[in-house]
């Protein structure tokens, strides 16, 4: 999103993510539907999420 992570946790910075965005139950990319998995630390599709959950279904 572009917003300065210096004053941000070390995991949000190593991952490039800010907190709105790592807590957000969904954010647009792309026009599709993602959230943060907190499993393999990257953007994933709302589909393989199961709830409100914050990893994939594997």
């Amino acid at each position: 999103c572009g917003r300065d992570l210096s004053d941000a946790k070390l995991y949000l910075r190593r991952y490039s993510v800010c907190e709105p965005h790592f807590k957000a139950e969904c954010v647009m990319l792309g026009g599709g539907r993602y959230r943060f998995c907190q499993q393999c630390n990257k953007f994933q599709s709302l589909d393989n999420f199961s709830g409100s959950r914050r990893r994939v279904e594997r």
